[in-house]
Order: C-alpha cells, then structure tokens, then sequence
C-alpha cells in the first residue's frame, strides 16, 4: 500500500525534451531498484507544455528518502537537471487514505488531477474528512480510476488530493461550475509524445 508520494516538478525547454526524457529513464531506473518503490511515472502540465512532473510512489517514507536519495547520488542525474530550466520543486506527500491502482500503472491517455488545499491550525482532520467525502463522490463518475490525499511536506495544515482518470472526459465531469480552490491537470507522458514534443509538434 502506498505511504508516500514525492512529486519533483521540473521545466524543459521543447527543444530538450529527449534529452530530458533519456535521463529520466535512468533516474527512474535507480529509484525503481530500491526496496519499497511502488512506482515511478512521468506526467506534462497541460497548462504549462515546458512543465512536467515526475510522480514516486512508495510503501514507507524511507523508502521514499532512500529512492530520492539514490537518484540524487547516481551519475545519470546531472544528465537529469541539466535540460530542465531553474530549481526543481519537491512535494512529498505523506498519505492518509488512497484508493485504486498505482499511479504509475495508468495507461497511455490516462491524467492526473492535483488540488493544494489549506486548513485552519489544528483543523487538519476536518480538512481530511472533507477530501474524503470529495473523492468518495467522485469515485461514481465513469472513468475515475484512483485517488489519495495527505499532508505535504510536513505541515499538517496542508494537504495534497491527487485523482488520476482514464480520460479527460472523466476528469471534466468532475469540476463543479465554480470551484474554491485550484486543480491541476496533467497527462501520461510516453516515448511517442517526447518525440512529437521534440519535433515542435502542438500535443493538445
């Protein structure tokens, strides 16, 4: 079962997103051989074309800190931050409740919804009860596929909800006609995208 989720947002120019993608592979390769990864997955900002998110799964958070810390140590990752354009942001995500099948097992054409909601101090608890509902009725739309939520990066107040669909379609019968707080939304990068990407091809 998933315990931690570590998301590293990085931007890359078009012109070096085979560069990028290359090394991604490896880093992903490293941070897969450690005991306790679940997965690890690749996915492009639709808002942002440059911006891409690498997802890690992981059973424990040490299993988490010990991938990170494997993919900052191996030699592949100079060739992963050198294409990518200013600092890269981490947001490690310690999970409260999850549902569904891993991130990384979604299929090509499949997205991921992020939402960053903040409570009041010491109200935490009202906040989780709150994503839970949310995802328990997003969870009868045709096409949802998972979720999970849980507080990021050590502050208990703060709280990540990722969803991940089987198509967009899905994903849009899930915003309300006016919502509090932002949602992200991003795709399943694949080898044919990276290519098209590298060519100045328009993926929308």
């Amino acid at each position: 079962m998933v315990g931690e989720v570590v998301t590293v947002r990085v931007l890359v120019p078009a012109m070096r997103t085979q560069q990028f993608w290359e090394a991604y592979h490896q880093v992903a390769g490293s941070m897969r051989s450690v005991e306790g990864t679940l997965s690890v997955s690749l996915w492009s900002d639709l808002a942002q074309p440059e911006s891409f998110v690498v997802v890690f799964e992981g059973a424990a958070e040490t299993s988490a800190q010990t991938a990170i810390t494997c993919a900052i140590s191996s030699t592949s990752f100079m060739a992963f931050s050198e294409p990518t354009i200013g600092a890269d942001s981490y947001r490690w995500i310690r999970v409260r409740d999850v549902d569904g099948p891993l991130i990384g097992d979604m299929p090509e054409g499949s997205y991921l919804s992020a939402s960053l909601r903040v409570s009041e101090p010491g109200r935490d608890r009202e906040l989780a009860d709150d994503y839970r509902w949310v995802f328990d009725n997003l969870a009868i739309i045709p096409g949802y596929a998972g979720s999970l939520y849980g507080s990021v990066n050590g502050i208990n107040e703060h709280f990540i909800g990722l969803v991940w669909w089987y198509g967009r379609e899905a994903f849009n019968a899930s915003l309300p006609k006016k919502s509090p707080y932002e949602v992200k939304l991003f795709r399943r990068v694949t080898d044919r995208e990276m290519q098209t990407e590298q060519t100045g091809a328009n993926l929308t």
